[in-house]
């Protein structure tokens, strides 16, 4: 009995130490997040859950778990960037900012911002191209693809490279029709109804975008009821 008591003693200072252990990889993980630095988080998951216990020692990792779960995405994230950017190094041009524009949904619709996770906006990397003519193609390819945000994030692109609303009203109103079709086919058409309306409602510069798109979306709405 008494050796047994001091084996659980052991035992207990033991585990002590583990969760400890444990509790600064949380800290250090945590830090990796807040620098935006998630495949060094990633490791330190990994290290951290496989440091064991034994059967009267249960350690705590609940955080870690949690800390799991929440650099999921933006690991994903940062997966589908570096394909992304391949087609850039292969200089596949349109590729790229066909690709890019998913990322950038992908980005948006899981709030990565709110992560911690650093992202140009497609509209800057179109600017620094200072292209206007490889801007309107990229334009014309995204709604090709239906790609409707991308398109809508070339002509934020135009309105920085000093384009005025006026010349591109007719092409407002025809990404805001294609896209309130689109928006009315799809599962979650209310969160992206209201993402259009968080992101365009209040932009002077979209107006003809924005008016085609509500004006077109009732229509669509009718039709479908």
């Amino acid at each position: 009995k008494i050796m047994d008591s001091y084996l659980r003693a052991i035992d207990k200072k033991v585990c002590e130490k583990k969760q400890e252990e444990v509790d600064v990889f949380v800290y250090n993980i945590i830090d990796c997040i807040q620098r935006n630095d998630f495949h060094t988080a990633d490791l330190l998951i990994t290290r951290a859950m496989q440091i064991k216990g034994s059967y009267d020692c249960r350690l705590d990792k609940h955080r870690v778990r949690q800390l799991k779960v929440q650099i999921e995405k933006p690991m994903e994230y940062l997966e589908l960037k570096e394909a992304s950017l391949s087609h850039l190094d292969a200089r596949d041009t349109m590729e790229f900012i066909r690709s890019y524009a998913i990322i950038e949904e992908f980005y948006d619709d899981y709030q990565l911002n709110e992560l911690s996770v650093e992202h140009i906006r497609l509209r800057n990397i179109l600017v620094n191209f200072n292209n206007d003519r490889l801007v309107i193609k990229a334009m014309e390819d995204l709604i090709n693809h239906k790609l409707y945000f991308g398109s809508l994030e070339a002509l934020a692109a135009l309105k920085e490279m000093g384009y005025k609303p006026s010349h591109t009203s007719k092409v407002q109103s025809k990404i805001g029709e294609l896209m309130s079709l689109d928006i009315v086919k799809r599962q979650d058409k209310i969160r992206e109804s209201n993402k259009v309306n968080d992101l365009y409602a209040e932009d002077r510069w979209f107006r003809s975008f924005y008016r085609s798109y509500r004006k077109h979306l009732a229509r669509w709405q009718k039709e479908n009821i």
